[in-house]
């Protein structure tokens, strides 16, 4: 555990800013570096040190997810563009988040193995708390986008490549994402359709590091 701190604290050293791919790159390559040396502390075996490491691990996750809501927002955006990113980053944490429940619900778990010691204990309270507020918020996401206008920037550009080509009408790889007909998808991706298709302006300050247009 004691050679897993540095790396652990390389990763919380590191801001996301703008431009965020490239920050949010070196934080999660940060993030996985001190990810093995965690699962190499539990490879040793030792209870207490096998539920530290995992409600370290969980931390991690959770701490990225944290990170990407108060990271910095590009400049020059109107209000509505500002909500749209801001559900977009919420989109993107929440992946993060669940892992976090999922390994803090494993170490919380272990009480049935008979381990109840003080990572174990805490973990308990994690999980019971990071359910409650993930739950709450991406109900509000939910809601936020489902009232939002239309986001310009996930539009596709007038290029064959960032159309999909799948059977059903607004599929995205093959699944269906409920789309109309001509309309950009929740992911960005168009149906391609009879005649040209007309591209949606791009915001001068691009949302490209929190938005995925299908490259396929």
């Amino acid at each position: 555990m004691t050679l897993a701190a540095p790396f652990r604290e390389q990763f919380r050293s590191i801001k996301l800013v703008v431009p965020l791919k490239k920050s949010l790159a070196e934080k999660r390559k940060a993030m996985e570096a001190a990810l093995k040396a965690y699962e190499q502390a539990a490879d040793y075996q030792v209870a207490e040190v096998t539920t530290a490491a995992t409600f370290e691990s969980a931390e991690l996750y959770r701490q990225l997810g944290k990170d990407l809501m108060s990271s910095e927002r590009p400049k020059n955006l109107s209000k509505d563009e500002l909500e749209q990113y801001d559900v977009l980053l919420e989109e993107q944490a929440f992946p993060f988040e669940e892992k976090a429940i999922k390994l803090h619900e494993v170490n919380a778990a272990r009480t049935k193995d008979g381990t109840d010691d003080e990572w174990v204990q805490r973990a308990s309270r994690r999980w019971r708390n990071s359910i409650q507020a993930v739950t709450a918020r991406w109900k509000s996401v939910s809601s936020r986008s489902n009232r939002l206008p239309a986001r310009p920037w996930r539009q596709a550009r007038p290029r064959p490549w960032r159309q999909c080509t799948a059977a059903p009408i607004g599929a995205r790889h093959g699944r269906t994402c409920g789309a109309r007909h001509g309309r950009a998808c929740g992911r960005g991706h168009l149906r391609r359709q009879r005649g040209p298709v007309e591209a949606a302006p791009i915001p001068s300050a691009r949302l490209s590091n929190t938005h995925r247009l299908c490259s396929s």
